[in-house]
């Protein structure tokens, strides 16, 4: 199996997406156990749907993929969408616990930095 730096592999994946016309994605760490993928112009939230719309596909696409690259599962929380109306489409992955929790701290009111401190 091929290991690459971080830098390398965000880079690539983004290249990866870009080039098949999903748009543009940036990779943010935020957490120890929780990362950001982040997109202004990202394909699935392009239309817009209303207050329920998501990147549902994109979610369950990137937890797919993460969780074989990683060797175990991946969790994926879609925090924003364009689709909804929001400034961009970005995804919380990492470890299920981690994810649930977070989960768990926006819907009781938290807003993204105050839930990741709390982790």
């Amino acid at each position: 199996m091929l290991a690459l730096p971080q830098d390398v592999f965000w880079t690539r994946l983004a290249t990866f997406f870009a080039r098949r016309g999903w748009g543009s994605l940036t990779h943010a760490p935020a957490h120890q156990a929780v990362g950001f993928l982040n997109s202004p112009d990202w394909a699935e939230g392009a239309t817009p749907g209303g207050e329920d719309a998501s990147c549902s596909f994109t979610a369950g696409f990137l937890s797919g993929m993460l969780s074989t690259l990683a060797g175990g599962p991946v969790a994926v929380l879609e925090i924003s969408c364009r689709a909804r109306g929001d400034g961009h489409c970005s995804f919380a992955f990492g470890n299920a616990l981690a994810v649930h929790d977070l989960y768990g701290k926006l819907v009781q009111g938290s807003d993204v930095p105050g839930a990741l401190a709390s982790l």
